[in-house]
């Protein structure tokens, strides 16, 4: 939702999750956390080169993105990008947690598949391969959990429920960027809570832009009033009553 009203501004180019980016030197590592060691001189050339052309196919100044696992590589952006805003929202975790069940209980959708594939150099795909079709069909080899794989993933979902591996897998990512957002000046990491951005979206996204250094824009406010229905962006609330 954010995505969307950020590419609304003229002056912005949003990209959703181009995960490849980021991991392009890293399909094999087991886990999705990086670090500022990561950031080598080729690596941040790469990355850089990649969003700048992007920024440049749509003829704009700035660009935004939204990679979840991101947040547990706040030392490799930070290097990769020292001018970078990073805007965190985290939500409930017991809505956080019911979404996440909620994707585990459905296969992948084909047409997310479809649009990373085209997205994906050749020589990553042995990596996906891997990841996707030969290691889950092997003994132990499927684990049931969606999002950042972190150290201590694959041994909690062996022993704990799905609802208590998401559930710790948020409490970890939250604890992770909280820890490395110490090293962030003040006026280049900031929180928000989701349901405050559901809420009143109008009022939030104006901190959020104020923090970005972006104009607010009229034609930004009337698109958020007709387009966004905060009724329909608070799924699982149900669920995480009963959770709690």
């Amino acid at each position: 939702m954010l995505g969307r009203i950020f590419s609304r501004h003229p002056h912005v180019a949003f990209w959703e999750e181009p995960r490849h980016v980021w991991m392009h030197a890293f399909m094999y590592r087991r886990y999705d956390i990086l670090g500022g060691r990561d950031a080598s001189s080729r690596v941040i050339r790469r990355i850089n080169r990649t969003f700048e052309a992007y920024v440049d196919e749509h003829g704009v100044g700035r660009f935004a993105e939204k990679t979840p696992s991101n947040i547990v590589r706040l030392p490799f952006l930070k290097k990769a990008m020292p001018d970078c805003r990073v805007i965190h929202i985290i939500r409930d975790g017991r809505a956080s947690t019911s979404s996440a069940l909620q994707v585990l209980a459905k296969p992948a959708r084909g047409r997310v598949v479809k649009s990373r594939v085209p997205q994906t150099a050749w020589w990553h795909y042995p990596a996906y391969i891997w990841r996707t079709i030969v290691r889950p069909r092997l003994p132990g080899g499927s684990i049931p959990y969606w999002g950042a794989r972190m150290p201590g993933l694959r041994e909690r979902a062996r022993k704990l429920t799905k609802e208590e591996v998401c559930a710790w897998q948020w409490q970890e990512a939250i604890t992770i960027a909280r820890r490395d957002a110490r090293d962030y000046p003040a006026d280049q990491y900031g929180e928000w809570r989701y349901e405050d951005l559901v809420t009143d979206p109008v009022s939030v996204v104006k901190e959020m832009f104020d923090f970005a250094g972006l104009s607010w824009l009229d034609e930004v406010e009337r698109w958020i009033r007709e387009k966004i229905h905060t009724r329909a962006w608070k799924n699982g609330d149900s669920i995480s009553r009963r959770l709690r």
